[in-house]
């Protein structure tokens, strides 16, 4: 085990490097389409634009983004090279290839 120096887990965490960096424009993604069609919904009903309000309630709110965050697991379980990039990127698969696990990867 080696400790990630602090503000640099964006550049030596696996999951920080593809895993989570894939998912907040995804469940991003989501929420927005999910958003536009509630307006669309409700100017297809007649009301005007200045007049759609959209529920934001968190019993509203919960569970859409539960489905989302299930539909975003899928997505990665299907899709593991995702998580072997993280391993890549960071540079622990080429570490655990040229060092030993025990040296300090920080350290020249």
């Amino acid at each position: 085990m080696v400790p990630v120096p602090h503000n640099m887990t964006n550049h030596f965490q696996p999951l920080d490097l593809t895993v989570n960096r894939s998912c907040k424009p995804f469940l991003r993604d989501k929420a927005q389409t999910w958003y536009a069609e509630q307006v669309q919904v409700q100017i297809d009903k007649g009301i005007a634009p200045e007049n759609v309000a959209v529920d934001l309630k968190i019993s509203i709110l919960k569970p859409l983004h539960a489905r989302w965050v299930t539909q975003y697991y899928d997505h990665i379980r299907t899709n593991k090279d995702v998580v072997k990039n993280g391993w890549r990127r960071s540079g622990i698969t080429d570490a655990l290839k040229t060092k030993s696990p025990r040296e300090d990867p920080f350290e020249n």
